[in-house]
């Protein structure tokens, strides 16, 4: 089961349990208990789905991301895997800007690492962190 299909899943789950509990007879004592545990399903489901949800975006960011997988989907800065193949191979992080608008790469300079440097390749990329939010003891 992939990540997409366990949070589908769980949304299902609560949805039906949901359902479940608002056909139930809340003035007889039994019914009511059951509707109250198919309502205490769906809130525990519902939860779940969210953890997974923030799972995956956290997956997201902290994984490398070969470019033979996918691209950015928006512009910006990001880290990157480089690979130079001119002579002595060998592989740097560093950062680079991508351009969603022309699917390409800039360093700083704006030199274009899919044209200009033809022995220097981009093989994988991750997202930045987040910045660092102070606590309020720390704005003192």
């Amino acid at each position: 089961m992939t990540l997409d299909e366990a949070i589908k899943h769980a949304e299902e789950v609560a949805d039906t349990c949901e359902y479940e509990a608002s056909k139930y007879d809340m003035s007889d004592s039994y019914e009511s208990h059951v509707a109250c545990q198919e309502g205490k399903c769906a809130e525990e489901h519902r939860q779940l789905a969210e953890w997974l949800k923030e799972l995956k975006k956290l997956r997201g960011q902290t994984r490398w991301i070969p470019v033979s997988e996918r691209l950015p989907e928006s512009s910006g800065v990001y880290i990157v895997s480089r690979w130079f193949s001119d002579g002595e191979e060998s592989a740097i992080l560093t950062d680079a800007n991508y351009y969603d608008g022309c699917g390409e790469w800039y360093n700083d300079n704006r030199i274009n690492w899919g044209r200009d440097l033809v022995t220097d390749k981009i093989v994988a990329w991750i997202p930045l962190p987040e910045p660092y939010e102070l606590a309020d003891s720390e704005k003192e």
